[in-house]
């Protein structure tokens, strides 16, 4: 028997870059679970906080569309905030990074 080795895939690559980019509150994370009724154009659903660390299965788990929407806080501990995002009429989003 020997050793399994990982190698670091491009897509476990790019999860990390993309958490260095909007990482933000690691204290508590926002999440959402769609409604799978359809009632009308609108996606409807449950949103929630929950106030447990935002860990990497989430990151991987959100990123690949599995389970619940995962929402970061932009607003961190230390009041510095590296992105931001701003939806105008629902139709428009715009994201800036610092």
């Amino acid at each position: 028997m020997g050793v399994e080795a990982r190698v670091e895939t491009p897509t476990f690559i790019m999860i990390d870059k993309f958490i260095n980019v909007f990482e933000g509150l690691e204290r508590a994370y926002g999440q959402f679970k769609k409604n799978d009724k359809k009632l009308s154009v609108k996606v409807e659903g449950r949103p929630w906080i929950e106030h447990k660390q935002v860990t990497k299965q989430l990151w991987e788990n959100h990123l690949n569309g599995v389970g619940n929407r995962l929402g970061i806080f932009p607003l961190k501990d230390d009041g510095t905030c590296k992105w931001e995002q701003l939806t105008l009429m629902s139709i428009i989003t715009t994201t800036k990074i610092y």
